[in-house]
């Protein structure tokens, strides 16, 4: 949402951890010796403290069916899917050619900085073909993330201007050369007049339009 500078994102997110509380691999017992996982609910097992950071809304699928891989060593992996709405603030001064970059974080909510240490568990190159789908607005055109204390994904997003080439751009370019046919015609002459006129009612008509698809703000001003 351009205008109120909101990103919705749906994340699929894989976790991994270790609960030693779990763990049966070297304990003298025949019957577990064979065993390499079991499955649980995840809502019976201890789950980190991750959240996201400042996030104005998310919305969390049904998990009362998740299920957790638990390891003999006491390595638990599952997965979580849920929905994300984050503030996104745009810089807009060369719209509609401008780029975008939001991001959102994911730390602790409770514990110190220190106390919980994130990790990668492995690489994985991500193809945006297929990870994100194309919008009708904008592509996505790089992917980063920093891990430490802290996750942080960023994500660069370009607009596709195809659109507002058509409804903004050609129609300001007419009126600016209407507008300069205008100086051309006698001052005595009565089309001089109507013409600015239509000219008038055309800006009007211009702003209101620029400013209902671009969100209201000082910090960075369209130069359309």
């Amino acid at each position: 949402d351009m205008v109120k500078q909101f990103i919705v994102l749906e994340n699929r997110v894989s976790m991994n951890w270790t609960d030693p509380r779990l763990a049966w691999k070297g304990i003298a017992r025949p019957e577990l010796a064979a065993v390499g996982a079991i499955y649980a609910p995840l809502d019976w097992l201890w789950t980190p403290d991750i959240s996201v950071s400042q996030p104005v809304e998310i919305r969390n699928h049904d998990q009362s069916k998740l299920l957790a891989e638990i390891s003999s060593d006491g390595q638990v992996q599952t997965k979580l899917a849920f929905g994300l709405t984050k503030k996104c603030n745009m810089q807009l001064a060369s719209f509609p050619f401008d780029k975008q970059q939001c991001n959102f974080s994911m730390a602790s909510g409770q514990r110190p900085p220190n106390s919980l240490r994130l990790r990668v568990v492995r690489s994985i190159a991500i193809d945006l073909s297929i990870r994100f789908l194309r919008s009708n607005e904008y592509c996505v055109t790089a992917v980063d993330s920093i891990l430490k204390w802290v996750y942080s994904s960023y994500h660069q997003m370009e607009r596709l201007p195809m659109y507002y080439v058509i409804v903004l751009i050609i129609p300001s370019a007419l009126i600016l050369a209407t507008c300069i046919f205008g100086f051309l015609l006698p001052a005595d002459s009565g089309d001089r007049l109507a013409l600015n006129v239509a000219i008038l009612l055309s800006m009007s008509v211009f702003l209101q339009l620029a400013g209902s698809i671009t969100p209201a703000q000082s910090e960075s001003v369209p130069v359309l």
